[in-house]
Order: structure tokens, then C-alpha cells, then sequence
């Protein structure tokens, strides 16, 4: 298979990949800066959100699939079976991360910072992971491919590798730059939406909400990743259609989260106070 020449990455797909990758980063890190400052606490709600995504998304939700495909071979054959499964299990498997650590953590810390930056946390993982490391990563190979160094690369990759290198060159090549800037779209409407998860689940957890909420979480979070697992699947073939879902979704969340939010008086006032002695250091 030949290689991508000297030069032959569109310079847009450079900036978008940069862009995308900074917003995955810098995003949820300048998020949690902010509820530190605003409410005086953030760190360690965050880092319980971070683990709550590596162990229900990253762990238990993928030894699900390793055995739901082993027992069902065809499932990914099937796109209304396929896309059910997967946007289910995705809601069950992080908001039962979430509820058990939110459950923790507000026995010492049950203030709205708590449900805030576990959001944070939560999304922000999820997001370095997916988008900033894997874009960072194309950045530094797009770079190196319009230095002339694609030779230089496959040469660097086992023989048996080398076919696999030449196609991912390839296809940051002729990618349209467009797929670059919606990754980092995606992943502003993620957070928002995890963010919004977290409070949803933190109302529950703090007895303003009934249990069966927990229910509604589960429920939007699986509705949410309806348009990116038909995009996957090849249903839906525009990424914009698929972001557009995304945001419907965020915006439906925002207004259920923000009207329970405000029904159980748990908004916090316009002018911050001083942490209470239940809220935790």
C-alpha cells in the first residue's frame, strides 16, 4: 500500500485536530478550576467521577460486551438490536458507577459541588481518553507525515504491522477535515451532558428526588448515544446529524435537570457562601 506524500494533509485538519484535542483537554480542566474557585471544593469529587467512568465505562461495560458477543455472535449484525444494546448498556453501566459514587461521597460532601464536579470529573476522563489523547496523537502523526517522515514511520512498525500503519496514514490523509472539528463538538456536548447526569443522580442520592429517578438518568444517557451509534453502524452517514441528535438530547436534559433542580430548591444562590461543616473540607 503507498504512503502519504510530503505535505498531503490538509492544513485544516491540523488545526481542527489541535482545536479538538486542546477543547477535550483544557475544557474540563478550566470546568473543575472554576468550581474550585466558585464553591471551594471540586478535587476530590472529580477524581471519584474520573473513576467512576474508567470502572463502569472503561472496565465493567466492556467485559459486558466481550461476553454479550460471545453468547450473541450476530448482535453487531443487527443495527436496531446492536444501537439498543449499546446505548443501554452505556446508561446502566455510568449511572450505577455514578449512583454507587455519588452515594460515597455525599455522606461527607452532599452539596451541590459534589454532584458538579463529579460531572466534571466523570465527562472530563471520559473526554481526554476518547478525544484528546487519540487527537493529540493524529496531530503528532499528521505533522510528522507533511514532515516527509511517512517511510520513516512504516519503517519503524513490525512487517506484519505495516499494512495497518499505511491505512491509518492514509486515512488521516483524506479524511475531511470536518470529521477533526466535530470531534471536539461532540465532546463539549458530552460533558454538558454528563454534568447534567451527575446532578440528575446527585438529587437522588441527597433524597430530593425519588429513587426512580435514577430510572431517568439511565434513560437519558442511553438516548443521548442514540445518534453516535447509528453514526457508528453507518445509519445515520452525516457526523452533523449525529451531533445534532447529541445536542437535542443535552438540551432536553438541561431543561428536566435545571426544572428539578429549581422544584427542590437545590440551585445554589447567585452569591457563593462559605462551605457548611456537612459539606465536607
Amino acid at each position: 500500500m503507498s504512503l502519504p506524500a510530503a505535505g498531503s494533509i490538509p492544513l485544516l485538519s491540523i488545526v481542527f485536530s489541535a482545536l479538538s484535542g486542546c477543547v477535550a483537554v483544557l475544557l474540563p480542566l478550566g470546568l473543575l478550576l472554576f468550581c474550585r474557585i466558585r464553591y471551594g471544593r471540586a478535587f476530590l469529587a472529580a477524581g471519584v467521577g474520573a473513576l467512576c467512568f474508567f470502572l463502569g465505562a472503561m472496565v465493567l461495560e466492556r467485559l459486558c460486551h466481550q461476553l454479550v458477543f460471545s453468547l450473541f455472535p450476530t448482535l453487531p449484525y443487527l443495527p436496531a438490536a446492536y444501537a439498543a444494546y449499546g446505548c443501554l448498556a452505556a446508561g446502566v453501566f455510568e449511572e450505577t458507577a455514578r449512583l454507587a459514587g455519588l452515594g460515597l461521597l455525599c455522606r461527607r460532601q452532599p452539596g451541590f459541588a459534589t454532584g458538579l464536579a463529579c460531572g466534571i470529573g466523570h465527562g472530563g476522563l471520559e473526554s481526554a481518553l476518547l478525544v484528546g489523547v487519540p487527537m493529540f496523537s493524529s496531530l503528532a502523526l499528521m505533522l510528522q507525515i507533511n514532515a516527509g517522515g511517512a517511510q520513516a514511520l512504516a519503517a519503524a512498525v513490525p512487517d506484519a504491522q505495516k499494512p495497518l500503519a499505511a491505512a491509518q496514514m492514509n486515512t488521516l490523509a483524506v479524511s475531511p477535515p470536518v470529521l477533526y472539528l466535530a470531534a471536539g463538538a461532540e465532546r463539549v456536548i458530552a460533558l454538558a451532558s454528563q454534568i447534567l447526569f451527575s446532578l440528575l443522580v446527585w438529587m437522588v442520592v441527597t433524597g430530593r428526588l425519588r429513587r426512580r429517578f435514577f430510572l431517568l438518568s439511565v434513560a437519558l444517557h442511553a438516548l443521548a448515544d442514540v445518534g453516535a451509534v447509528l453514526y457508528q453502524l453507518g445509519v445515520v452517514a452525516n457526523v452533523w446529524l449525529a451531533e445534532l441528535w447529541a445536542l437535542a438530547s443535552c438540551l432536553l436534559t438541561g431543561v428536566l435537570v435545571v426544572s428539578l433542580l429549581r422544584r427542590t430548591g437545590a440551585l445554589p444562590a447567585a452569591s457563593p457562601k462559605a462551605p457548611s461543616p456537612e459539606d465536607g473540607a
